[in-house]
């Protein structure tokens, strides 16, 4: 039996395709460890698992707790050249509980017993994007949705999927958030929502994939004080939502 993930690890994963039936059994077990733990040591770490996948392999990040998914950000922000993305789609899962341990109490049977819910992003190699620069916040893209600490979820998941219709394939819906704990949880799971609504419309035209960047703030941006690069200037994370064929 697997141990229980606990709140905050972030895991890096192999996807492999379905194994053919005379395939070594090897590739039918995903490969996976945990993600290193420094920012520019976990970004280095993912650039070289996607440079060596193969055709239908992906990668999963799946991270659990506001910390992981901020360092899972900032990972497939920093992950690849500006004008070549790390391409991602975050999903919400959910790790079952653990079977109940006999003579345990039952309080902390209670508790031990909820299962644990976070983050998958799952990214494939990095490709380039329809203008095969980086986008900006130009009149064409309008102004980006702001997430706060306290934006409500489904609104944002709405918001998202309103936007991401009212487009062309080549334009994407900018979403700003402050490079935080919880702005970033609120962000993924907005995100992870909004796949999700798409997913049950049974439109492939209508599912998202994503792009982020780490960038500094402008003087006028609201709530970027809380983190700040070496030169005192707040960042943000922005994330560029597209159709899901529109970087393949």
């Amino acid at each position: 039996m697997k141990p229980r993930r606990a709140p905050g690890s972030l895991m890096i994963k192999l996807l492999r395709p379905p194994c053919k039936y005379d395939s070594p059994a090897s590739q039918a077990i995903p490969f996976e460890k945990p993600m290193a733990s420094t920012g520019p040591e976990a970004s280095k770490q993912l650039f070289q698992w996607l440079e060596r996948l193969r055709p239908a392999e992906h990668i999963s990040l799946e991270a659990i707790g506001s910390h992981a998914i901020l360092r899972a950000l900032k990972a497939l922000a920093n992950s690849g050249p500006l004008h070549e993305p790390t391409r991602f789609v975050p999903v919400e899962f959910e790790v079952p509980p653990p079977p109940p341990v006999t003579g345990e109490p039952k309080l902390r049977r209670s508790l031990s017993g909820r299962a644990i819910r976070g983050i998958r992003f799952l990214a494939a190699t990095a490709s380039a994007a329809p203008t095969a620069q980086r986008p900006s916040l130009s009149a064409s893209i309008g102004p980006p949705l702001r997430v706060a600490a306290r934006t409500h979820v489904m609104r944002l998941a709405q918001a998202i999927c309103l936007e991401r219709r009212m487009r062309d394939r080549s334009t994407p819906v900018a979403i700003e958030a402050t490079c935080s704990r919880q702005h970033a949880l609120v962000l993924c799971k907005g995100l992870a929502k909004a796949q999700q609504l798409a997913l049950l419309t049974g439109n492939p035209e209508y599912l998202l994939s994503c792009t982020a960047y780490v960038t500094k703030a402008l003087p006028e941006s609201e709530g970027g004080a809380k983190e700040c690069d070496l030169h005192g200037s707040p960042r943000l994370i922005r994330v560029f939502v597209w159709t899901p064929d529109c970087i393949a």
